[in-house]
């Protein structure tokens, strides 16, 4: 039986947000109680109605990850999807799983890991530690160019791999050395070497298909675009 915790749901909803990530969201974060679930969907222009349904598979995705469990241990489950126009400010509530680029507001931000996920992740192996570590690194920095960051992980090697569609600028180059510097600071204890690539694959060209993947955002199919 899977146990709900912080660091599965964080991980749970982080996987569900593959391909669904759009240049309207905001920011996603998690509130999680004794009896309950909220995942919060923050939208700078009203959501489409794509987004809505979006929205809505992520968090039925979420369900399935926990099956029953989650029924027997929870008497609420909500998908809430916030209209919150930028520079408005984010909520303090709840834990931070996607925060996109948004420089004039970065700072304001506190994305301390919660003691209770702390706790967790000293009981995990270091791969998930480090997912759950680059995720929180990505914070603040998905630019609209980012298509995708995946990240292959061992005793001798983090590597992270940042796919652009669109030449990297001096803006992604930066945003992915600072997040590779985060991981590196975090575990240079257990990991020999750090490193990271800003690799050009314009959309449609498919992306490579790494260890684990951290971040896609939603990209149509190409076939649907000529219809």
């Amino acid at each position: 039986m899977r146990e709900i915790t912080y660091s599965r749901i964080i991980l749970s909803t982080q996987g569900a947000l593959f391909g669904s990530v759009t240049n309207n969201l905001r920011a996603v974060k998690v509130e999680f109680g004794n009896n309950f679930i909220t995942l919060n969907f923050y939208y700078d222009k009203i959501p489409s109605e794509f987004e809505d349904e979006t929205s809505e598979i992520v968090g039925t995705e979420v369900i399935s990850d926990f099956g029953d469990i989650l029924f027997k241990a929870l008497t609420d489950f909500r998908v809430k999807k916030k209209h919150l126009p930028y520079p408005n400010k984010i909520p303090d509530q709840g834990v931070w799983v996607y925060y996109r680029h948004e420089p004039t507001l970065k700072d304001q931000y506190d994305f301390e890991t919660p003691k209770e996920l702390m706790e967790e992740m000293s009981t995990k192996l270091l791969q998930v530690r480090v997912r759950i570590s680059v995720q929180k690194a990505l914070l603040g920095r998905i630019t609209e160019n980012l298509r995708a960051v995946q990240v292959e992980c061992s005793n001798e090697l983090v590597f992270l791999h940042f796919y652009y569609n669109e030449q990297p600028t001096e803006v992604d180059i930066k945003l992915a050395e600072e997040a590779t510097k985060e991981i590196s600071t975090i575990f240079s204890n257990e990991v020999k070497k750090f490193k990271n690539e800003t690799v050009h694959i314009p959309y449609p060209d498919k992306v490579p298909s790494r260890e684990y993947w951290i971040f896609f955002r939603y990209e149509p199919n190409p076939e649907e675009d000529s219809i």
